[in-house]
């Protein structure tokens, strides 16, 4: 098991593409809602007769991956990078499967076409089921095929000529979970007798995110990983009510255009599930893993989900994936120039997604650390201010995050030829500024084609 897991921890890379191809060929789609709130965009000439047509793409690194050929995306080699990093009381990971309920899927216009299309709509949900590299989406597609209208007519779906500048998605606040996470914990942090060295520990049906069941970590240790119901609308109140639904919403860059004579626009929906599954086993029993969160048991959680979901348009291009390990300084006055630190540190580790555009141009960026209680990098690209990339003139680039609360970090003097490092590669003389006024050196192995 131990073996098993600590490949999948430490190389192991999902990823969900659902594109929204917006072709020329007549399909059935959903109902447009008739209120004064829900209405369609305001039209600019002739209607485009624009279907939706649904298709997926999947890439799973994963040992649990039946079928290699599936991935898509990348395909992967087996390394263990040198890491002298050691988790306080967090394990984390991507899971063996998840499942996810999409409710909503909108293109919206905040401009002078103020108005929404529906392209997608369940009240009660169509699950997404991901496991290994494969996707199950023809519930999905078969919801939409088969709506008609209350005469029994088949329902064309026209997206109105227009300007789209949003892309918003809702989903069941119940998602569900299996797999297991390993780590090498930190010695005598705590009073918690079990709680350091090395374990694994596993998703429990009987622990659900909303059962309200308090387990411990023999609960969870070296046992066969189950399907759990799994709250990913951030803090966990581990009795929430299951039929809630939340949705995220994401700016179109450089807007979405419609016109009569569109032939092919995309847009899509990217989740990245490389550290989804979180273990807290109370090895610091003076913080959860955020402030609020229980202290007095052990539990799976999600406080990444939200900085896991990306929406854009255009054509994708390539995913890169890295681990990256930084010896770091914090609360410093003085930042050296070449960011060593002056005095004694602390190991982080953490993992960074690009996701660039057809022309390779950086598109989207994640930084997910291994424990949020070393979470000095953490965020996305999204929440910067200005650019998220800034070119050195050199070769090199800077690349940007925040968690949206005024404090930003960067990666400094990473290669902007993303490509000219191949899977398995290590990049060296890169730099990190992080929050708390924390900087470091970083070690870098590429994970993804």
């Amino acid at each position: 098991m131990k073996n098993a897991i600590r490949n999948n921890r430490k190389h192991l890379f999902y990823y969900l593409f659902l594109g929204l191809l917006l072709s020329g060929l007549l399909l059935a789609a959903c109902e447009q809602a008739d209120d004064d709130d829900d209405s369609t965009v305001n039209t600019t000439g002739t209607n485009a007769s624009v279907p939706v047509t649904l298709s997926v793409k999947a890439a799973n690194s994963s040992d649990y991956s039946p079928d290699q050929s599936q991935m898509r995306l990348h395909s992967t080699v087996d390394i263990t990078p040198d890491t002298e990093f050691h988790p306080t009381s967090i394990a984390s990971g991507p899971p063996e499967g998840f499942r996810l309920a999409i409710t909503e899927i909108i293109l919206e216009s905040t401009g002078e076409d103020q108005g929404i299309v529906k392209l997608f709509e369940s009240s009660e949900g169509v699950v997404i089921d991901i496991e290994g590299s494969v996707v199950d989406l023809s519930s999905l597609i078969g919801e939409v095929e088969n709506q008609v209208d209350a005469s029994g007519n088949e329902i064309i779906f026209n997206i109105p000529s227009g300007t789209y500048n949003r892309l918003n998605f809702s989903f069941m606040r119940k998602a569900q979970i299996k797999g297991c996470v390993r780590a090498v914990f930190a010695e005598d942090i705590s009073d918690v007798t079990d709680a350091s060295g090395d374990h694994t520990y596993c998703t429990q049906a009987e622990f659900s995110t909303f059962s309200g069941n308090k387990g411990q970590n023999a609960d969870f240790e070296d046992k066969t990983p189950e399907w759990m119901d799994f709250d990913i609308n951030g803090l966990n109140s581990f009795t929430a009510d299951t039929s809630e639904t939340f949705g995220l919403g994401f700016p179109i860059e450089n807007n979405l255009v419609v016109e009569a004579t569109t032939d092919v626009l995309q847009v899509n929906m990217v989740i990245d599930l490389n550290r989804l599954l979180r273990f807290y086993n109370r090895g610091r029993s003076d913080t959860g893993p955020n402030p609020g969160h229980p202290t007095d048991f052990s539990y799976f959680f999600d406080t990444t989900f939200h900085d896991s979901i990306f929406g854009f348009a255009g054509e994708p291009g390539q995913i890169y994936g890295y681990y990256m390990s930084a010896y770091t300084c914090w609360n410093a006055d003085v930042i050296p120039e070449d960011h060593i630190c002056q005095a004694d540190g602390s190991w982080i580790d953490f993992w960074m997604t690009i996701l660039t555009d057809a022309s390779g141009n950086p598109l989207v960026a994640s930084f997910m650390p291994d424990d949020d209680n070393m979470g000095i990098v953490k965020g996305t690209h999204r929440d910067v201010s200005g650019d998220f990339v800034v070119d050195n003139g050199d070769g090199t680039m800077k690349i940007r995050f925040s968690l949206g609360e005024g404090d930003e970090g960067a990666i400094m003097n990473f290669p902007q030829n993303l490509s000219a490092t191949p899977v398995g590669g290590s990049i060296s003389g890169v730099q990190i500024e992080g929050y708390q006024d924390s900087y470091g050196t970083v070690s870098i192995l590429r994970r993804q084609l």
